[in-house]
């Protein structure tokens, strides 16, 4: 009986654990935080962890392959960095710029990946370290400040002066993920190589395309998030910008219910986990309680999701 239960109680966890912590971590704060209960702290909660969100995105489709992108936090101070510097050419022009840099990055890993078969975990830590460094050049490791209130009103804007521009944005980001992910082939091959990379490129799947497509398509979210971060800060910071995003969005896709080991897209429960980890930082910020407290939270999440996503996988 018991047996019965722990297979019935482990599924359950890892598809649905994220929205069971974050309806219990909103009900705790609503209990016990003060002030928590407001229209400011659910606009905070979406602006601070738009970025979050879409890095998260990206990061889903490495890890659901069977790789992980550890590049996306140095991606987003390249992206951004290139953007700034390039408003003089105007608006649209500098964002597609740091777009398409974040892109070529991307793609670097992925060719890396698939053609000279390098570990994923390889090639996204080298890159995490390049683009770092890369970003830091740009300007001497000194932050770029500008003003351009075009550029801004990007992450700046509120709908009838009050809602932030990214509850529009999130669901659009999320609707073409879900469409890629859930409608489209690309998805499924995805997911074919993540379960079984023999028998994906047996069956006539593109290993190179479909692996380059992953790495440029979280590269270039992590560079939206980045120049959006920018636009809603006023400046563009290549040594803090992205500090840890990779960590955050491991952590969301793992709590999500998306395994490790690949083959798998848990695409709800991605979105749940990350804003779970921008309530722990709420939370904290609220309670006047150490950063690094959220830090250690946040360690302990992913270790006891990965734990129980292999206790699961054994007892299949």
């Amino acid at each position: 009986m018991k047996l019965q239960q722990q297979n019935r109680v482990l599924p359950f966890l890892n598809q649905y654990g994220a929205i069971v912590l974050l309806a219990i971590l909103l009900a705790g704060n609503a209990a016990f935080t003060q002030g928590f209960i407001s229209i400011n702290v659910i606009w905070n909660l979406v602006t601070q962890g738009f970025v979050t969100i879409i890095v998260s995105l990206g990061m889903m489709l490495a890890i659901s392959s069977g790789g992980i992108d550890l590049s996306v936090g140095s991606v987003m101070p390249v992206a951004a960095m290139i953007t700034a510097k390039s408003l003089n050419l105007g608006v649209v022009p500098a964002v597609l710029l740091g777009v398409v840099a974040a892109i070529a990055v991307g793609c670097f890993n992925g060719v890396m990946i698939s053609v000279c078969k390098i570990q994923p975990f390889i090639v996204t830590l080298s890159m995490y370290m390049a683009a770092r460094g890369l970003a830091q050049l740009t300007n001497k490791s000194m932050v770029y400040n500008f003003t351009n209130d075009a550029f801004n009103s990007i992450s700046r804007y509120k709908l009838g002066g009050i809602v932030p521009i990214q509850i529009v944005i999130i669901p659009i980001f999320i609707l073409i993920m879900y469409v890629i992910v859930k409608k489209c082939t690309v998805g499924r091959y995805i997911q074919t190589i993540g379960d079984n990379c023999t028998a994906a490129r047996l069956s006539g799947v593109s290993i190179v395309t479909t692996t380059i497509f992953v790495y440029a398509a979280s590269a270039m979210l992590a560079g939206f998030a980045g120049i959006f971060e920018t636009a809603r800060v006023g400046a563009a910071d290549p040594n803090t910008l992205g500090h840890n995003a990779e960590l955050d969005a491991i952590a969301s896709v793992v709590l999500g219910g998306t395994p490790m080991s690949g083959g798998k897209i848990n695409f709800s429960g991605t979105i749940f986990a990350a804003l779970v980890m921008q309530v722990i930082v709420i939370t904290a910020n609220m309670n006047n309680i150490s950063a690094q407290f959220a830090y250690i939270v946040k360690a302990v999440i992913i270790l006891v999701a990965v734990i129980l996503q292999q206790r699961d996988s054994l007892k299949r």
